[in-house]
């Protein structure tokens, strides 16, 4: 998320250098904001969520990151604290859906839990990779300990924070190792978007009624 943002923010802060005028330098900033990107996440958790919400009576994933995204540019350098975002998992898991399902998550993917592995990444992009290892490593730790009968974030919704640690290994390694690319993974990289909507759109077609 935060490569288009820095990329954006570093050329319009070189434009403005010259002026010392707040209220440019805020206008600035939201003239950085990618809100095309930001149109084709919503059209897409808009278009998934018809069917998905049907089925399952949850929204999927692409409205948490939309959540993690508009946080991300509200709260700019500040959305590293969305690192402990995993702790509120327990007040979120509270909310009610309707009588009939009982207690049950709106998100299916919970924004309390999404919101950790975004500032995972917000930290390797913004700042580095290296600095991205230790959260990584910590969130699913502690999300595993004691809180009340269970976990402080439960089954499982925990196996999203376990992708963390692969995640920035491989952030690492890419670092490392520029010249070793992997065709097939390097397409997905630069659709990631189009793919994840058109396997959701084949798994409906081909899921059983």
């Amino acid at each position: 998320m935060g490569g288009r943002f820095l990329a954006l923010a570093s050329s319009a802060k070189e434009k403005n250098a010259k002026s010392s005028k707040e209220p440019i330098e805020k206008f600035a900033y939201w003239q950085t904001v990618p809100w095309n990107r930001l149109v084709h996440v919503a059209l897409a958790a808009a278009v998934l969520n018809y069917a998905y919400c049907q089925i399952y009576g949850q929204l999927e994933i692409l409205c948490s990151l939309l959540v993690c995204y508009l946080l991300m540019y509200s709260l700019r350098a500040f959305f590293a604290i969305s690192l402990l975002g995993f702790l509120l998992f327990q007040v979120e898991s509270q909310q009610v859906v309707s009588p009939e399902n009982g207690s049950r998550l709106l998100f299916d993917y919970p924004v309390s839990v999404v919101v950790s592995c975004a500032a995972v990444g917000f930290v390797a992009g913004r700042w580095d990779s290296k600095l991205a290892v230790l959260p990584a490593f910590a969130i699913p730790i502690v999300a595993r300990q004691s809180w009340g009968d269970g976990m402080i974030v439960t089954s499982p919704s925990i196996y999203v924070l376990y992708f963390l640690v692969p995640a920035v290994v491989l952030l690492e390694a890419s670092r490392c190792f520029p010249k070793c690319k992997i065709p097939v993974l390097a397409w997905i990289g630069r659709y990631p978007l189009r793919i994840y909507v058109a396997q959701y759109l084949i798994i409906l077609l081909f899921a059983p009624s």
